[in-house]
């Protein structure tokens, strides 16, 4: 089964199209990681495009996350969120580029998908949890900016401080 549902992922990357079928191509605005499960499972998974197209879902959230979902960096409910979707992209540069300094760019992604408060996100590193509030990840607490996050994410700021990862 697991086959099959990797062969959804095409060798020449993600489709931009919508699936005809179930058994169709993974759209890029979808997590192959919680798909694949939701579909293994018999779940459901929802995702959409764009911001916009998920403020009309009362239960809808957004998920940020590098290395092709091996990290979820920071997840919540839309309704905590202020920032707009160009900052937002920033915001997610900005943390792949502290997690992963030589991930490929094209490894992060911004997610909203119907994930209601309390629910978990499935996704490498313990993956995350969307919390009545702005779960942002461990690392980025110990790095000491999750208030800052937080800030950009409810449209306080436009970006970060500027950070350097510590030398290890």
């Amino acid at each position: 089964m697991l086959r099959r549902l990797l062969s959804r992922l095409r060798p020449g990357g993600w489709q931009d199209e919508e699936p005809i079928a179930a058994e169709g191509p993974i759209p890029r605005h979808e997590s192959p990681v919680r798909r694949i499960l939701a579909d293994a499972h018999g779940g459901t998974y929802v995702a959409y495009p764009t911001l916009e197209e998920a403020r009309a879902d009362p239960d809808a959230a957004l998920v940020m996350e590098g290395d092709d979902g091996g990290q979820i960096y920071v997840a919540c409910p839309l309704d905590v969120v202020g920032a707009s979707e160009e900052t937002l992209r920033r915001l997610l540069d900005d943390l792949d580029a502290l997690a992963w300094s030589t991930s490929d760019p094209d490894a992060a992604e911004l997610r909203f998908e119907r994930l209601p408060a309390g629910s978990g996100v499935a996704g490498g590193m313990g993956g995350g949890r969307v919390l009545p509030e702005i779960w942002v990840h461990a690392e980025f607490a110990e790095l000491g900016i999750d208030e800052h996050i937080r800030d950009v994410v409810r449209g306080h700021r436009d970006r970060l401080p500027s950070q350097r990862r510590p030398a290890t």
